[in-house]
Protein backbone atom coordinates (compact mmCIF):
# COMPACT_ATOMS: atom_id res chain seq x y z
CA UNK A 1 0.00 0.00 0.00
CA UNK A 2 1.09 3.37 -0.96
CA UNK A 3 2.25 5.37 1.98
CA UNK A 4 2.56 9.01 1.99
CA UNK A 5 4.91 11.20 3.05
CA UNK A 6 2.62 14.61 3.96
CA UNK A 7 -1.35 14.15 5.04
CA UNK A 8 -4.07 14.99 2.59
CA UNK A 9 -6.39 17.77 2.84
CA UNK A 10 -9.96 17.59 0.57
CA UNK A 11 -10.11 21.69 -1.09
CA UNK A 12 -11.31 22.99 -3.90
CA UNK A 13 -9.19 25.64 -5.28
CA UNK A 14 -9.50 27.55 -8.51
CA UNK A 15 -6.02 26.62 -10.34
CA UNK A 16 -4.53 27.51 -13.10
CA UNK A 17 -2.27 25.56 -15.39
CA UNK A 18 0.93 26.46 -17.60
CA UNK A 19 2.33 24.55 -20.04
CA UNK A 20 4.14 25.77 -23.18
CA UNK A 21 2.42 28.97 -22.97
CA UNK A 22 -0.91 28.13 -22.91
CA UNK A 23 -2.90 28.27 -20.23
CA UNK A 24 -5.76 25.63 -18.40
CA UNK A 25 -8.53 26.47 -16.05
CA UNK A 26 -9.44 23.75 -13.42
CA UNK A 27 -10.11 23.28 -9.73
CA UNK A 28 -7.92 21.02 -7.34
CA UNK A 29 -9.30 18.16 -5.47
CA UNK A 30 -6.95 17.80 -2.67
CA UNK A 31 -3.61 18.61 -1.82
CA UNK A 32 -0.57 17.92 0.45
CA UNK A 33 2.73 19.93 0.96
CA UNK A 34 4.40 17.83 -1.51
CA UNK A 35 2.22 17.47 -4.37
CA UNK A 36 -1.82 18.32 -5.36
CA UNK A 37 -4.61 16.22 -7.43
CA UNK A 38 -6.21 18.19 -10.41
CA UNK A 39 -9.50 17.49 -11.46
CA UNK A 40 -9.08 17.94 -15.40
CA UNK A 41 -10.73 15.76 -18.28
CA UNK A 42 -7.45 17.01 -20.33
CA UNK A 43 -4.49 15.51 -18.47
CA UNK A 44 -0.87 15.46 -19.90
CA UNK A 45 1.39 13.22 -20.40
CA UNK A 46 3.45 11.61 -17.09
CA UNK A 47 7.01 13.37 -16.27
CA UNK A 48 5.30 16.67 -18.24
CA UNK A 49 6.71 19.56 -15.92
CA UNK A 50 3.38 22.40 -15.58
CA UNK A 51 3.61 25.85 -13.71
CA UNK A 52 0.21 26.22 -11.81
CA UNK A 53 -1.22 29.04 -10.10
CA UNK A 54 -3.15 28.21 -7.28
CA UNK A 55 -5.79 30.63 -5.84
CA UNK A 56 -6.07 30.47 -2.03
CA UNK A 57 -8.81 32.13 0.72
CA UNK A 58 -8.10 35.31 1.64
CA UNK A 59 -7.39 36.62 -2.28
CA UNK A 60 -4.10 35.30 -2.13
CA UNK A 61 -1.98 33.10 -5.01
CA UNK A 62 0.06 31.22 -4.85
CA UNK A 63 2.84 30.09 -7.66
CA UNK A 64 4.06 26.48 -7.58
CA UNK A 65 6.22 24.35 -10.27
CA UNK A 66 5.32 20.57 -10.47
CA UNK A 67 5.69 17.70 -12.37
CA UNK A 68 2.68 15.04 -13.63
CA UNK A 69 3.04 11.98 -11.90
CA UNK A 70 -0.15 9.90 -12.99
CA UNK A 71 -2.78 11.09 -15.53
CA UNK A 72 -6.30 9.68 -15.10
CA UNK A 73 -8.49 9.63 -18.30
CA UNK A 74 -11.53 7.53 -19.12
CA UNK A 75 -14.90 8.09 -20.73
CA UNK A 76 -16.65 7.18 -17.23
CA UNK A 77 -18.11 10.38 -15.68
CA UNK A 78 -18.05 8.92 -12.29
CA UNK A 79 -14.31 8.30 -12.70
CA UNK A 80 -11.83 10.70 -11.03
CA UNK A 81 -10.36 12.14 -14.05
CA UNK A 82 -7.22 14.37 -13.48
CA UNK A 83 -3.30 14.55 -12.63
CA UNK A 84 -1.58 13.83 -9.33
CA UNK A 85 1.24 16.38 -9.11
CA UNK A 86 4.23 16.43 -6.97
CA UNK A 87 5.13 20.11 -6.56
CA UNK A 88 8.86 20.62 -7.06
CA UNK A 89 9.16 24.13 -6.30
CA UNK A 90 6.72 25.98 -3.92
CA UNK A 91 6.34 29.76 -2.35
CA UNK A 92 5.87 30.50 1.48
CA UNK A 93 2.86 31.36 0.44
CA UNK A 94 1.70 28.37 0.02
CA UNK A 95 3.63 26.84 2.95
CA UNK A 96 1.69 29.33 5.14
CA UNK A 97 -1.86 27.58 3.90
CA UNK A 98 -0.98 24.13 4.01
CA UNK A 99 0.46 24.58 7.63
CA UNK A 100 -2.88 26.61 8.37
CA UNK A 101 -5.40 23.87 7.21
CA UNK A 102 -3.45 21.30 9.27
CA UNK A 103 -3.49 23.35 12.36
CA UNK A 104 -7.62 24.37 11.87
CA UNK A 105 -7.81 20.14 11.00
CA UNK A 106 -6.04 19.86 14.89
CA UNK A 107 -7.74 22.36 16.79
CA UNK A 108 -11.27 21.04 15.13
CA UNK A 109 -10.50 17.50 16.57
CA UNK A 110 -10.30 16.10 12.89
CA UNK A 111 -8.55 13.08 14.21
CA UNK A 112 -6.70 10.86 11.36
CA UNK A 113 -5.48 12.90 8.74
CA UNK A 114 -7.61 12.82 5.78
CA UNK A 115 -6.39 10.19 2.69
CA UNK A 116 -6.53 10.52 -1.11
CA UNK A 117 -8.09 6.34 -1.38
CA UNK A 118 -10.70 6.38 1.55
CA UNK A 119 -11.91 10.24 1.77
CA UNK A 120 -14.95 10.92 -0.17
CA UNK A 121 -14.55 14.38 -2.80
CA UNK A 122 -16.89 16.32 -4.72
CA UNK A 123 -17.23 14.77 -8.50
CA UNK A 124 -16.43 17.53 -10.57
CA UNK A 125 -16.70 17.25 -14.25
CA UNK A 126 -13.87 19.90 -15.71
CA UNK A 127 -14.18 20.73 -19.32
CA UNK A 128 -10.89 22.80 -19.08
CA UNK A 129 -10.55 25.58 -21.85
CA UNK A 130 -7.18 26.15 -23.05
CA UNK A 131 -6.34 30.41 -23.55
CA UNK A 132 -3.72 31.24 -25.96
CA UNK A 133 -0.89 33.67 -24.38
CA UNK A 134 2.60 33.99 -24.40
CA UNK A 135 3.19 35.37 -20.93
CA UNK A 136 3.98 33.26 -17.95
CA UNK A 137 0.94 32.37 -15.17
CA UNK A 138 2.90 35.61 -12.87
CA UNK A 139 2.88 37.98 -15.32
CA UNK A 140 -1.09 37.01 -16.94
CA UNK A 141 -3.44 38.93 -15.30
CA UNK A 142 -3.87 42.94 -15.84
CA UNK A 143 -5.73 43.54 -12.42
CA UNK A 144 -6.18 42.29 -9.29
CA UNK A 145 -9.31 39.69 -8.59
CA UNK A 146 -10.38 40.19 -5.30
CA UNK A 147 -12.56 37.81 -3.41
CA UNK A 148 -15.83 38.97 -2.75
CA UNK A 149 -17.68 35.11 -1.82
CA UNK A 150 -18.48 36.35 1.99
CA UNK A 151 -19.70 40.16 1.18
CA UNK A 152 -22.90 41.45 -0.12
CA UNK A 153 -22.20 41.61 -3.73
CA UNK A 154 -25.22 41.19 -5.51
CA UNK A 155 -25.42 39.73 -9.00
CA UNK A 156 -28.37 38.61 -11.08
CA UNK A 157 -28.84 36.70 -14.71
CA UNK A 158 -31.56 35.95 -16.72
CA UNK A 159 -33.01 32.50 -16.79
CA UNK A 160 -31.18 31.80 -13.08
CA UNK A 161 -32.69 31.15 -10.02
CA UNK A 162 -28.98 31.72 -8.23
CA UNK A 163 -26.01 33.19 -9.00
CA UNK A 164 -22.92 33.95 -6.86
CA UNK A 165 -20.01 36.40 -7.25
CA UNK A 166 -16.58 34.16 -5.46
CA UNK A 167 -14.05 36.86 -7.16
CA UNK A 168 -13.90 40.07 -8.97
CA UNK A 169 -12.08 42.10 -11.24
CA UNK A 170 -12.38 45.23 -13.49
CA UNK A 171 -11.79 42.72 -15.94
CA UNK A 172 -13.92 39.82 -15.38
CA UNK A 173 -15.91 37.25 -12.21
CA UNK A 174 -15.66 34.02 -11.15
CA UNK A 175 -19.02 32.88 -10.26
CA UNK A 176 -20.98 29.95 -8.65
CA UNK A 177 -24.81 29.67 -10.22
CA UNK A 178 -27.69 26.92 -10.73
CA UNK A 179 -27.17 27.09 -14.90
CA UNK A 180 -24.36 25.64 -16.97
CA UNK A 181 -22.59 28.70 -18.65
CA UNK A 182 -21.71 27.83 -22.08
CA UNK A 183 -18.16 28.97 -22.85
CA UNK A 184 -18.10 31.52 -25.63
CA UNK A 185 -21.65 32.45 -25.03
CA UNK A 186 -21.95 36.33 -23.75
CA UNK A 187 -24.25 36.93 -21.02
CA UNK A 188 -25.64 40.08 -19.52
CA UNK A 189 -25.01 40.32 -15.62
CA UNK A 190 -26.37 42.80 -13.19
CA UNK A 191 -24.15 43.42 -10.81
CA UNK A 192 -24.68 45.54 -7.27
CA UNK A 193 -22.75 46.80 -3.77
CA UNK A 194 -24.41 49.48 -2.05
CA UNK A 195 -25.58 51.94 -3.87
CA UNK A 196 -23.93 51.02 -7.02
CA UNK A 197 -25.36 49.23 -9.67
CA UNK A 198 -23.84 48.02 -12.66
CA UNK A 199 -25.25 46.05 -15.79
CA UNK A 200 -22.22 44.70 -17.88
CA UNK A 201 -22.04 41.75 -20.72
CA UNK A 202 -19.61 39.07 -20.27
CA UNK A 203 -18.81 36.05 -22.58
CA UNK A 204 -17.83 33.09 -20.84
CA UNK A 205 -14.02 31.77 -20.70
CA UNK A 206 -14.38 28.66 -18.77
CA UNK A 207 -17.12 27.01 -17.19
CA UNK A 208 -16.74 23.56 -14.69
CA UNK A 209 -19.62 21.52 -12.70
CA UNK A 210 -20.07 20.01 -9.73
CA UNK A 211 -22.06 16.20 -10.45
CA UNK A 212 -22.97 16.23 -6.81
CA UNK A 213 -24.80 19.83 -6.73
CA UNK A 214 -25.44 21.95 -3.42
CA UNK A 215 -28.13 21.22 -0.24
CA UNK A 216 -29.53 24.19 0.41
CA UNK A 217 -32.27 23.43 2.87
CA UNK A 218 -33.69 20.61 1.99
CA UNK A 219 -33.03 21.19 -1.86
CA UNK A 220 -30.36 19.82 -3.67
CA UNK A 221 -29.52 21.42 -6.65
CA UNK A 222 -26.76 21.72 -9.38
CA UNK A 223 -23.76 23.88 -8.65
CA UNK A 224 -21.69 25.31 -11.69
CA UNK A 225 -18.68 27.55 -11.68
CA UNK A 226 -17.42 29.66 -14.51
CA UNK A 227 -15.15 32.49 -15.14
CA UNK A 228 -16.41 35.14 -17.35
CA UNK A 229 -14.90 38.31 -18.86
CA UNK A 230 -16.25 41.48 -19.27
CA UNK A 231 -17.42 42.95 -22.86
CA UNK A 232 -19.72 45.75 -22.67
CA UNK A 233 -20.49 48.03 -19.95
CA UNK A 234 -24.09 49.26 -20.48
CA UNK A 235 -24.66 51.36 -17.02
CA UNK A 236 -22.40 51.71 -14.51
CA UNK A 237 -18.44 51.59 -13.36
CA UNK A 238 -16.97 48.62 -12.74
CA UNK A 239 -14.14 51.28 -11.05
CA UNK A 240 -16.34 52.69 -8.69
CA UNK A 241 -17.33 49.07 -7.27
CA UNK A 242 -14.20 47.55 -7.01
CA UNK A 243 -12.79 51.05 -5.29
CA UNK A 244 -16.33 50.46 -2.48
CA UNK A 245 -15.37 46.57 -2.21
CA UNK A 246 -11.96 47.26 -1.81
CA UNK A 247 -12.35 50.38 1.08
CA UNK A 248 -14.65 47.93 2.99
CA UNK A 249 -12.37 45.09 2.65
CA UNK A 250 -9.72 47.13 3.75
CA UNK A 251 -12.07 48.00 6.86
CA UNK A 252 -12.86 45.31 8.06
CA UNK A 253 -8.98 43.93 7.92
CA UNK A 254 -8.46 47.04 10.73
CA UNK A 255 -11.43 46.44 12.78
CA UNK A 256 -10.47 42.85 13.09
CA UNK A 257 -6.90 43.81 14.29
CA UNK A 258 -7.76 46.08 16.58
Amino acid sequence: MEKRRHPRFIKRLETTIGIDNIIYRSISSDLSESGLFIRTKRGFCVDTPIDIELSLPGNRVSFLKGIVRRSIRTPIPIKKNGMGIEIIEKDQTFVDFIKSISEEQTENGAGKQRRLGVEKVSSISCDTEKINTSHTIPERRRYKRVKVEHMEVICDMPSTSYMKILDISKNGVFVKTDRKLDIGKKYALKIGYGNNVLLAKAAVVWSLSDDNGELTGARLHPIHFAGMKFTDFLKGEIAEIMSLIEIDLEASCLASVF
